[in-house]
C-alpha cells in the first residue's frame, strides 16, 4: 500500500503495516523546500507557523520512481496507491506517468477525495483488511 505524506499516518502505524509514504514537497520559498516527513517533520512545520505558512508541491518523479523500483526489487507485483485528491494536486498524474515504466507491476490508483486522516483512515483500513485476508489464507 502506497499513500502520500498528506495522509498524516503515525510513524508506528506506517512501520507496523509496511505502508510506503511518497513525500510531497513542503515549500517556504523557491530556495527553501523540503520532502515532507523526510527532511522536515510536522512538528518543524508547526513551530514555524508564526513566521510562515508553507505551501505544498508534487512529489518528485525521482522519489516516485525510486519508491516503485524499491517495491519491484522487493518482489511486489501489485501496488495499491491512494493519494491526495486529484482536484487539489497533480500527485496522481506523477504516479500514473511513472508507473508506466514498471511493466511487470499492476497498479490500482485510487483518488481519495480527502485530506489528512480522511485519506489516512481508508489506507489504514485497507492494510488491516489485506493483513486479515493474508492470515485467513494461512
Amino acid at each position: 500500500m502506497v499513500t502520500d505524506s498528506t495522509s498524516d499516518l503515525m510513524d508506528d502505524i506506517v512501520k507496523k503495516y509496511n505502508i510506503k509514504i511518497l513525500p510531497l514537497k513542503v515549500v517556504y520559498s523557491h530556495e527553501e523546500e523540503y520532502r515532507d516527513r523526510v527532511e522536515i517533520t510536522p512538528e518543524d512545520i508547526y513551530e514555524r507557523f508564526d513566521k510562515a505558512i508553507p505551501t505544498t508541491s508534487l512529489p518528485s518523479s525521482e522519489d516516485t520512481f525510486n519508491l516503485f523500483r524499491k517495491l519491484e526489487e522487493e518482489g511486489y507485483t501489485h501496488v495499491i496507491v491512494t493519494t491526495i485528491p486529484t482536484d487539489l494536486s497533480g500527485t496522481m498524474n506523477i504516479i500514473r506517468n511513472v508507473s508506466k515504466d514498471f511493466k511487470n507491476m499492476v497498479f490500482e490508483l485510487i483518488d481519495s477525495k480527502a485530506l489528512n486522516m480522511g485519506l489516512g483512515f481508508p489506507v489504514l483500513q485497507g492494510v488491516v483488511g489485506l493483513e486479515w485476508q493474508d492470515q485467513r489464507k494461512k
